[in-house]
């Protein structure tokens, strides 16, 4: 029980801190804007599973750049975000009286049960600080039969870890890999698991990006809890040719790209595009554990 309240502690201390970043960043949001096109393949790809007139919510929306996509469907479009720059930059991007664009945490979205029939998040997850609440939540705004898309990158190898723990010294990076090894080597005999990073490097560095990333995204995790809290994977799609590659040195960059291509590490670096139908009830609680690195 106390390791639960001490871990329920750092995170919600977390989401205090990373809240006021988000509520007052504006560089984060233009950085964004600025590479919205960046993974256009993916995103694009979506847009294929969202059907004509459906009333769709996207998740951590940012300024909004895949409602772009969605102009030709006819669509409802529902944004929302904890940062009023974004949704500024949203608004400013998209004058269509079927957009609208929220204002809030995702953790207790302000919609009613079951009225969207598409909810998505590109890129996002990684940075949600409570991934249960953040599945629960999409769950429950979302109709019987629904669609949920996730597009998110891949942190899934021990030793692969993102910028938002670039700043950590050599022991602590000593200490979480021990860690990550055993935590993977126990899933394969136990429940599945979500990594968090309770120290990101945005907290103590200028911003760029990734260094506010707080989930370790492992989606081959993800489609087990999914797949075991009244959800149907329908469709999943990995990217290694859309892998952030930031080594200098070539050897590593190809030594990555090989990683990439072996059929049981296709997650350690790769996105991935990932398309769920609601098909139950889902649980109260997930059968997941939250595994929380300081």
């Amino acid at each position: 029980m106390e390791d639960y309240k001490s871990q329920f502690d750092s995170l919600a201390h977390l989401e205090e801190r990373l809240g006021e970043f988000y509520r007052q960043a504006t560089d984060y949001f233009d950085t964004a804007e600025s590479h919205s096109g960046e993974f256009s393949d993916d995103r694009k790809r979506l847009a294929g599973f969202i059907p004509d007139g459906s009333k769709v919510l996207e998740v951590a929306c940012g300024s909004a750049a895949n409602a772009v996509l969605l102009k030709d469907k006819k669509c409802e479009y529902a944004g929302i975000d904890i940062g009023l720059h974004g949704l500024k930059l949203a608004r400013e991007r998209l004058q269509m009286p079927e957009c609208c664009f929220v204002n809030s945490s995702i953790w207790y979205l302000p919609f009613k049960d079951k009225i969207f029939d598409v909810v998505f998040s590109t890129y996002a997850m990684e940075h949600f600080v409570w991934v249960e609440q953040g599945i629960h939540e999409q769950a429950r705004v979302l109709k019987d039969n629904g669609i949920l898309i996730i597009l998110c990158p891949g942190h899934a190898l021990p030793h692969h870890l993102p910028a938002s723990m670039d700043h950590l010294d050599r022991e602590r990076k000593r200490n979480i890999f021990k860690k990550r090894c055993l935590s993977l080597f126990k899933s394969f005999f136990g429940k599945p698991f979500f990594e968090m990073n309770a120290d990101p490097a945005v907290l103590h560095q200028p911003y760029q990006p990734d260094r506010d990333l707080v989930y370790l995204p492992n989606p081959d995790q993800i489609r087990r809890v999914l797949t075991s809290s009244g959800f149907e994977l329908i469709y999943q799609k990995k990217f290694p040719e859309s892998v952030h590659y930031s080594e200098p040195d070539c050897r590593f960059r190809f030594l990555k790209r090989l990683i990439a291509k072996l059929p049981l590490l296709q997650s350690a670096y790769t996105n991935t595009f990932l398309v769920f139908r609601k098909t139950g009830k889902v649980p109260e609680k997930l059968n997941v554990e939250t595994i929380l690195y300081k």
